[in-house]
């Protein structure tokens, strides 16, 4: 079974369930990614942010955040 989380921002009650949905599939060997559009804090295997949608600069900005 593969699963897709889609959720806005890594941060707040639906950011922090979905991350805690993700890690128990994943403990239960199952295929589960999420695709956050603001991903600030979680470091949970296979999450990823929509960098698309973000130009130049917000790139750059994000970048020199995680640092």
């Amino acid at each position: 079974m593969n699963i897709l989380h889609i959720n806005t921002h890594d941060t707040g009650g639906a950011g922090i369930a979905c991350v805690r949905i993700h890690n128990a599939l994943l403990e239960q060997n199952i295929d589960s990614k999420v695709l956050f559009r603001n991903k600030s804090k979680t470091n949970a295997p296979s999450t990823f942010e929509i960098w698309e949608e973000l130009n130049d600069l917000q790139k750059v900005k994000k970048l020199a955040e995680q640092k």
